[in-house]
Order: structure tokens, then C-alpha cells, then sequence
């Protein structure tokens, strides 16, 4: 895998696997602008270049709060003391898991499943067990069989929105019964919801898995986000929603404590980009540009895959919002073939199924599947011609 992204010689390869936003859209105009207005502002120096806050900038949750009620109808469930600003929806995973359980606890995920949180839960000694997705997100009446069968886990990971690499977003009445089966048997919900706010044009914004989690009193749900897909992943800035005991902890943790709030200098930029209404007109853009590149991408799926495979031959799910989109071929293939061939003879590079696989014993492998990555072309010409 490695090696074809850091191949050198790639400027004529077609580039439908790495998971990044599109390069020219990258608002560096806009992040130099707010640059600008922060390093202008009254005691710039201690806002940009101190210790921050250990629970992050004050004025960069303001901003976000209001954000989140006007993008995503927010209402007064969430209040500054739920949110921790992180240096991204990894690092906040990684914080979580070692905050929240032990070697040896289980985590119930996605099938297939975003491959990066696998080397988390490794890192903190988690047994994973595989829940199976379909188009409706993660099957929750699988974890409620397994749970009822007396296997419970510790924590459930899943990217209910836009998902990677599906494509898929949970539906709310899976949402809602999610939350009810973790109060019923006491595990936590990590739900990453790095896409929520680029589901495309004329998609109604999915919910946070938060939003279903009502009582405040009992949190169960940690709601991970990221300015990465949304600016820049330069930036390296999030955010964490849960309960305030649970912000609290996070706060207390040695990371934060001795190294103080993270990421002062980007929050400053990002509240300027939030306060000017510049970070609301780029999002509104990026939304657009994907779903004229999603759309591209599936409808030339259907054109070329169909009069080769048959109709039944291959089959996904047309996301509505995210990067991705996970197809599924007859078993007899193999993708891992399939791209050493397409990436020397073709020139086009994907990812193959099997990175997505926990590797659990007698889990799925995903050797005949690939995800495809409509963002990161610059041109929508160069996804046709993928």
C-alpha cells in the first residue's frame, strides 16, 4: 500500500484511492486572511503563541456552538462544557480509548471498517469484534443480538455518517437504538463524524449520534469531528462532544495537563474563519464540488462496470455525503491483483478491500472490493476518466 502512494513517478496516475480532500480546494486565501485578523487582535501574542486553555479556545467553541445549531439544528443539549477542541478525530479516538477502557476490553465496529482506528485499537490491547454494514450504517440489531447472547463490549465504534469507506450513513431509527442498547448494557459509543457537515446538495444534514443521546445525566455517547476534511487537514484541529464528567477527565488527562490546551494558534485562525462566515462559504463550496464529483464517479461506475460485470455484478452504496464509495465484486476477484495490474499497465490507483478487513478470526476479507475516492481529483474530467 505504502508503496504506491509514495511512488514519485505518479503525475500520470489517477489517483481514486487516496482519502484527501481536493488540493485545489484548499481555502489557503481564506486561512491567510484570517491569519491576518487574529495576529491584529488585542494580545495576539498570548492568543496565538502561549499555553492555551486545557479544554481549548473559549471563543473558537462560542463560534462553533452557533455554527453547529445553524449547519446542523443544534438546540441548548449542547453547551460549551461538552466539547474539547483535540488536534483531530484521531488523536481524540486514541485520547478516549486509553481515558476509557483496558487491555482487553471489547470493541464492537464497523464491517468493513475505517482502517485507521484498527492500529488504536491494537495500541490499547481492545479485542475487536466485526458488526456487518449495509446501506443503512451498521447493523444494529447484530449488536443487540451479541449482547443479548452475553458478549457486551466495552465501547462501539462506528462513522455513522458519509462513511468510510462505505459511503453508507446510519439511519436515525438505528441511531436511537444504538443509544438505547448502550444505556440497556453499559458500553460507550465513539461515533466519528468527520462528514457530517458535507452531505451534499439537497441532502438533509444527518443528525449527530449525540443528538439521540438525551440524558444528561448519563452520556454515553463520545461524537468525534474534524476540521480536516472541512479546511484542511494541515490545520490538525477537532473536536469532541460528550458529557461534561467525560470532558472533564479528558481535561485532566496527563496529555493535556502537561502539555496545555492543543492547538491554540489554529483555533484562533479557524474562529476567524467562523466569525467572518468565511469557514460557513467554504463548506458550502466544498459540498457543492463533491456532489458534482460523487455523482461523476458513481454514474461512471454504472456506464463501464455494468456492460462488463452485468447489473449484478457489482453493486455500492451512492453515498450521500463523505469521500467514498466501497464496490463490491463477484468473490472470484481479487483487487490486490486488480491494482498491481491497473497501477503499472493503467495508471489508475484505488485501495483494496482487504485494508477495511479488522481481521478478526473468520471475519469478512474484502478481497473482491475496492474504495474509490471521488475528492481528492482536482478534475471532474479525471473522475470520468477513471
Amino acid at each position: 500500500m505504502a508503496s504506491l502512494w509514495d511512488k514519485k513517478d505518479v503525475s500520470d496516475v489517477i489517483n481514486i484511492g487516496k482519502g484527501h480532500p481536493k488540493t485545489s480546494l484548499l481555502p489557503l486565501d481564506g486561512i491567510s486572511k484570517a491569519f491576518a485578523a487574529a495576529a491584529a487582535r488585542p494580545g495576539a501574542e498570548t492568543t496565538l503563541l502561549q499555553y492555551g486553555r486545557m479544554q481549548g479556545s473559549e471563543d473558537l467553541i462560542t463560534l462553533l456552538i452557533a455554527w453547529l445549531r445553524d449547519a446542523v439544528g443544534r438546540g441548548d443539549e449542547l453547551q460549551p462544557e461538552n466539547v474539547l477542541i483535540t488536534t483531530g478525530s484521531g488523536p481524540a479516538l486514541d485520547y478516549i480509548l486509553h481515558l476509557f477502557t483496558a487491555p482487553g476490553d471489547t470493541v464492537f465496529a464497523d464491517s468493513p471498517g475505517y482502517f485507521l482506528a484498527f492500529p488504536s485499537f491494537a495500541d490499547c490491547g481492545l479485542r475487536v469484534v466485526d458488526i456487518p454494514t449495509d446501506g443503512g450504517g451498521m447493523d444494529v440489531e447484530a449488536v443487540a443480538a451479541k449482547c443479548a447472547a452475553g458478549e457486551v463490549p466495552r465501547v462501539i465504534y462506528t462513522v455513522p455518517i458519509g462513511a468510510n469507506p462505505t459511503g453508507a450513513t446510519m439511519t436515525d431509527e438505528r441511531r436511537r437504538r444504538l443509544v438505547e442498547l448502550a444505556r440497556q448494557y453499559g458500553f460507550i459509543i465513539v461515533a466519528d463524524e468527520v462528514y457530517q457537515l458535507l452531505t451534499y446538495d439537497g441532502a438533509a444534514a444527518p443528525k449527530s449520534l449525540a443528538q439521540f443521546d438525551t440524558d444528561p445525566e448519563k452520556r454515553v455517547v463520545f461524537a468525534v469531528n474534524s476540521f480536516s476534511k472541512l479546511l484542511g487537514p494541515g490545520l490538525r484541529l477537532g473536536w469532541v462532544e460528550a458529557g461534561p464528567a467525560a470532558i472533564r477527565r479528558m481535561v485532566a488527562s496527563g496529555a493535556i495537563q502537561s502539555g496545555g490546551g492543543l492547538n491554540p494558534f489554529p483555533s484562533a485562525v479557524v474562529a476567524e474563519m467562523l466569525r467572518s462566515g468565511d469557514a460557513q462559504r467554504h463548506v458550502a463550496t466544498v459540498r457543492h464540488a463533491y456532489t458534482a464529483t460523487s455523482a461523476v464517479l458513481c454514474d461512471a461506475l454504472d456506464a463501464e462496470l455494468t456492460p462488463v460485470l452485468g447489473a449484478d455484478g457489482f453493486r455500492y452504496v451512492r453515498p450521500t455525503g463523505g469521500f467514498f464509495v466501497f464496490v463490491r465484486l463477484a468473490p472470484a476477484f481479487d483487487t490486490e491483483v486488480l491494482l498491481q495490474t491497473y497501477a503499472k499497465e493503467e495508471g489508475v490507483v484505488f485501495f483494496a478491500g482487504r485494508h477495511f478487513a479488522s481481521g478478526m478470526a473468520g471475519g469478512e476479507g474484502f478481497t473482491n472490493a475496492l474504495r474509490v475516492c471521488f475528492a481528492f481529483l482536482d478534475e471532474v474530467a479525471g473522475v470520468a476518466a477513471a
